[in-house]
């Protein structure tokens, strides 16, 4: 399945739509922002609306800046950069609900443009970098999740990446995707990977140099583990099977996120990783339950990222295109009749939903009907 389509189920709990405003008092961010003018147009584009001022230049592509924020503060960084916009004229875009913006920052949310409450759109490169100087003092200390296909500034909540400011499009792998435009015109994919990466012939404006040095520059001996296969991925993070490198344990890691995956609830990645860590811990030692070794933080809430970890024993189980022992055990001892019928061996089988215990042998001699205190759940 398209993991994309959990946005459109988060519509509506009954239709399967585009998300808008989800008529709870408060979801619509317009109503908080001042109006900025009869010199600005405002236009709504799918979950985005968009503040363009009158006589404002618009460049086909370039370098952008994102703004992320969390569910608690994503107002007041929406009025602070509303605020410092409309002030000097300057056109950007922002997410128009707090619904949306959950939905984007859920779980199974495209990774590529998760965390991207607001975009803005620089006129040249020397505003682009007076713009990323003067807002980042304005939202120094906001948090917000981290935009994995941008570059971040500081230790705050402001992203820059090379890409798409218009509309072009171009077909490549058999769809109609965003484009960007080469030297000679030549219309390429404007990818939105959840790394990020600069186009070959763009040079990184000298306001990003110290910031991407520090991306690079971290440490790979404070990661205690070597990556070997990657498991799964999800917008609230990876699960990767990795060796201890203290002693060659081989081991799955389960990564949070901080900010991201969230759910109904808004609790995030790290919250439900800490829930899991807690309980599995408790547990410990009862036969069936998941083992844990540790639990620990790669990074630090002033790095370039960070990241919680979870660390777990690796264990062979069964593909799940094949069937499980429970299902095959199943379709052998039907489930449509309430009691024990005779075998043919005089024994009796069992045909209800069984306990356990029941289940194991699949057989239930001398007994009239499976107990039913404790029942497998499908």
């Amino acid at each position: 399945m398209d993991r994309d389509y959990e946005a459109f189920c988060l519509a509506d709990r009954l239709f399967f739509d585009v998300q808008g405003v989800d008529g709870s008092a408060g979801d619509d961010f317009a109503p908080l922002l001042p109006d900025p003018g009869p010199q600005w147009t405002q236009l709504t584009r799918d979950v985005w609306r968009v503040l363009w001022p009158s006589g404002a230049v618009a460049r086909r592509q370039g370098w952008k800046i994102h703004a992320s924020a969390t569910m608690d503060n994503a107002e007041r960084v929406l009025t602070e950069v509303h605020r410092y916009c409309v002030a000097r004229k300057i056109p950007f875009k922002y997410l128009r609900t707090r619904s949306i913006l959950l939905a984007r920052n859920s779980k199974y949310a495209p990774r590529s443009a998760s965390g991207k409450l607001i975009t803005i759109y620089p006129a040249d490169d020397a505003e682009f970098a007076r713009v990323l100087t003067e807002l980042a003092a304005v939202l120094e200390g906001e948090r917000g999740p981290y935009i994995l296909s941008d570059l971040r500034y500081g230790g705050g909540p402001l992203y820059a990446r090379y890409g798409g400011f218009a509309e072009q499009w171009v077909e490549h792998g058999g769809k109609r995707v965003p484009a960007i435009a080469k030297p000679d015109g030549t219309l390429v994919p404007d990818l939105r990977k959840p790394v990020f990466a600069v186009p070959g012939w763009v040079q990184v404006p000298a306001c990003l140099g110290p910031h991407l040095a520090r991306r690079k520059a971290g440490d790979p001996g404070q990661f205690p583990f070597q990556v070997t296969k990657s498991l799964h991925f999800s917008n609230g993070g990876g699960v990767y099977l990795a060796t201890r490198e203290s002693d060659g344990t081989q081991v799955v890691l389960k990564e949070a996120r901080p900010f991201c995956g969230l759910d109904r609830e808004h609790a995030d990645a790290v919250t439900r990783l800490d829930r899991e860590h807690q309980i599995l811990t408790l547990l410990a030692g009862i036969p069936g339950v998941p083992a844990v070794y540790e639990r620990f933080r790669s990074g630090s809430t002033n790095s370039w990222r960070w990241s919680t970890w979870l660390v777990r024993p690796s264990a062979v189980g069964w593909r799940p295109t094949t069937r499980s022992p429970i299902s095959r055990v199943r379709a052998k001892w039907p489930s449509t009749a309430s009691a024990c019928s005779p075998s043919s061996t005089g024994s009796r089988r069992c045909s209800t939903r069984c306990t356990s215990a029941a289940w194991s042998s699949a057989i239930c001699t001398g007994a009239t009907s499976c107990s039913t205190s404790t029942t497998l759940s499908a």
